[in-house]
């Protein structure tokens, strides 16, 4: 079975066809494995499921993003997939405080972001959305940097596509992703409640890790 740990760029990268997303900090990684048959449910039929070593898997990701006009608190809960032999993740659920959020939704409600109650101050990571009746609380220490990663750390946190699955359609973005400093998390209390996922998030992570930034370019290859 091949991996696709490899997730770099897979052709040279344009200089001059490149954004950079705003910068996201303190993030946290919560990597848990799950059954197949329960992630097939949850995703496009068109996209394929990727896995590392016949294991398959959802992340929880917290951070605190900042741009020149506020800062957000964001949560993706994401997975890995394949399309047409390309790796790249896919969010099952997106989550942003403040007002801007829901103005978006009612603008483009493609975006599929939500208006949560969500704080990351370091070490206190929190989310509560009282309509899904949802409730994320972590408390963490950070450990010791990560100076080589493993492949399975490479496959988690470094991508190069972002799909959208909209009905009988997916989107491919064309992305670079890639933690700046990631380290081990050591964590104090996890405590993940969400009704949907409760088969996959009933259970400690297996694999947990904390970066200072995570740097995102969108890339356009047209």
């Amino acid at each position: 079975m091949q991996n696709t740990y490899k997730m770099h760029w897979p052709a040279p990268l344009p200089q001059k066809a490149t954004t950079q997303h705003p910068k996201c900090n303190d993030v946290l990684f919560l990597h848990y494995k799950v059954q197949k048959k329960l992630l097939r449910k949850l995703i496009p039929k068109k996209l394929e499921l990727d896995n590392f070593d016949g294991d398959y898997w959802i992340s929880i990701i917290g951070f605190e993003k900042v741009n020149s006009f506020s800062k957000l608190y964001d949560l993706n809960i994401r997975t890995y997939v394949k399309f047409n032999e390309r790796a790249g993740i896919y969010n099952l659920k997106m989550e942003r405080n403040g007002l801007l959020p829901w103005l978006l939704m009612k603008i483009h409600p493609i975006v599929f972001f939500k208006s949560e109650n969500i704080s990351n101050n370091r070490y206190l990571f929190e989310t509560k959305n009282l309509k899904e009746n949802s409730l994320i609380h972590i408390k963490y220490g950070i450990g010791k940097q990560i100076k080589v990663k493993s492949k399975l750390e490479v496959w988690l946190t470094e991508h190069s596509a972002l799909y959208r699955g909209y009905k009988k359609e997916v989107e491919k973005v064309n992305i670079l992703q890639n933690p700046r400093n990631l380290r081990r998390l050591k964590p104090k209390y996890i405590l993940v409640d969400y009704p949907k996922y409760l088969k996959v998030f009933s259970r400690p992570p297996d694999v947990m890790h904390y970066a200072e930034r995570l740097v995102t370019y969108s890339i356009n290859n047209n």
